[in-house]
């Protein structure tokens, strides 16, 4: 039964993924933002057709 415990409780663990996700990451493009403000280099993602983040998103997966 102990075993079993153990196995279910690392099954739990492995499953739980830390890293957020989103549909699409495009990374590396040149980001011009409509402020004026110059354009620069950074990532941009999409989730659900709509634009979740845009910047430095190094970890978020899609």
């Amino acid at each position: 039964m102990e075993a079993l415990i153990v196995l279910l409780a690392c099954a739990a663990f492995v499953a739980c993924d830390a890293t957020p996700r989103v549909d699409v990451v495009f990374r590396g493009g040149t980001i011009i933002d409509g402020t004026g403000r110059t354009a620069y280099v950074g990532d941009v993602a999409v989730d659900a057709g709509t634009i979740a983040a845009v910047g430095d998103l190094g970890s978020l997966r899609g």
